[in-house]
């Protein structure tokens, strides 16, 4: 998984509060394993969609971080 290192330095070296006082979003073309293992470390209980055929590829993939303001 080519983000994986991405994806762990956002979540262990930002500045973030801990998971059960945040609210995150995670959107992967892919749900591999190795995927649903990160997401259950940085997220709380999760919910898996599933839009197409799983296992299905695209043409083109982006992806995006969107920072939010504190809402308090």
């Amino acid at each position: 998984m080519g983000f994986e290192p991405q994806l762990r330095r956002i979540c262990e070296q930002a500045d973030l509060p801990p998971k059960h006082l945040r609210i995150t979003l995670m959107f992967s073309a892919t749900f591999a394993d190795q995927v649903q293992k990160i997401a259950a470390k940085y997220l709380r209980a999760y919910v898996y969609v599933t839009v197409g055929r799983v296992g299905s590829t695209v043409d083109s993939i982006e992806q995006r971080i969107i920072m939010t303001g504190n809402s308090k």
